[in-house]
């Protein structure tokens, strides 16, 4: 079974850490601090930009959220934006997730081959913020309790 990489972007203390640490190098490398230009302390900042940036890139399976919305990205090669506020209807069987939106717009995820227990995490993710119907046409019920 195939993993999720969940990443909750609202307060992560090394992603703040990493940015402040990114355009502290880019300002002395650029010379607006230290009035000291330096390629290499501009080429870190930059490097430390692109890392942070492209974690999606990596995992075939990712999920990034935060209060507001959530990017889900599973079995596929781009990624599905959705505001939580704009979700209507969330419905799950056995191969797909499907998140239907308030403009009859709707959006299918295949999760045939992906790890229950992470399916279940995104599943209480997206109900959880959102105010919307859950309906679940699952043959075997793999919900876990909401802690």
């Amino acid at each position: 079974m195939k993993k999720i990489n969940f990443e909750n972007l609202s307060w992560n203390w090394t992603r703040i850490a990493l940015l402040i640490l990114a355009s502290l190098c880019l300002s002395v490398g650029f010379g607006l601090l230290l009035n000291y230009k330096n390629g290499l302390i501009t080429s870190l900042g930059f490097v430390i930009l692109i890392i942070m940036l492209s974690k999606r890139f990596w995992y075939k399976n990712h999920v990034e959220y935060n209060k507001l919305g959530i990017v889900i990205k599973l079995n596929l090669i781009t990624d599905r934006t959705i505001k939580f506020n704009e979700i209507d209807k969330i419905n799950i069987n056995d191969n797909k997730l499907i998140v239907k939106l308030n403009s009859e717009r709707k959006f299918e995820f295949q999760i045939k081959d992906i790890d229950s227990s992470d399916i279940n995490k995104l599943l209480r993710i997206l109900i959880e913020n959102s105010k919307s119907i859950f309906t679940d046409n699952r043959t075997e019920k793999l919900l876990l309790p909401i802690e």
